[in-house]
């Protein structure tokens, strides 16, 4: 009796657990993409700067469809990617790294968006992204610890004798929670649309 109790603390454990990592992950991304974005030489910095530019004047023009593409192309990506490699018993190293490349991106942005001097117009630029990019970080980081937790679950079966032993049944709900991600990504390509015509129309 008291195992069956100590079951779901030791489960919620492990998730908050992978969940942590995996977020470090995304952290030290974002921080290796800003301190690249500090330090590289002029012409790159000067290709980062015209990508950022291009990124915001996509969501000045007030283009919904360019911006959802946009937001829905760089995030779906991610997504895609770690739902492939959950079907693989041997991935879980990619899928601890997608978030750290996920936030090297976000990196880049938010270093090209705070290296200007403080004015209205930085905050307004920070204000319009920020969510977004936040939103999709979190989708990326529990998409890997799924990932991970079905990897896991293949390469615990593989010296099993039962091999499809309530695999299908997994298999399902990992399914359902990805599509629940996908529409998770999907509000936020929306929001990423209200956000850059309400605040990035303006400036």
């Amino acid at each position: 009796m008291q195992t069956l109790k100590n079951k779901p603390a030791d489960k919620s454990g492990k998730n908050l657990t992978l969940f942590a990592v995996l977020c470090v992950s995304a952290l030290v991304g974002t921080l290796f993409g800003a301190v690249c974005c500090c330090f590289m030489d002029t012409r790159l910095t000067e290709l980062l700067t015209g990508a950022e530019e291009s990124f915001f004047n996509a969501r000045r023009s007030g283009d919904i469809i360019r911006i959802m593409l946009s937001t829905l192309a760089s995030s779906g990506f991610y997504l895609a990617a770690a739902f492939a490699l959950g079907f693989s018993a041997i991935s879980q190293p990619f899928e601890a790294v997608l978030p750290f490349f996920k936030g090297i991106s976000s990196g880049v942005i938010l270093t090209q968006i705070y290296g200007e001097s403080p004015s209205a117009h930085a905050f307004a630029k920070a204000a319009a992204v920020f969510p977004g990019i936040f939103v999709t970080l979190i989708v990326t980081v529990l998409a890997c610890r799924e990932a991970m937790f079905l990897s896991g679950r293949l390469f615990k079966i593989c010296f099993q004798d039962r091999l499809f032993d309530g695999l299908l049944k997994r298999c399902k709900l990992y399914g359902t929670k990805f599509l629940a991600m996908a529409a998770a990504i999907c509000a936020c390509a929306a929001l990423d649309c209200g956000l850059s015509i309400l605040i990035l129309g303006k400036i």
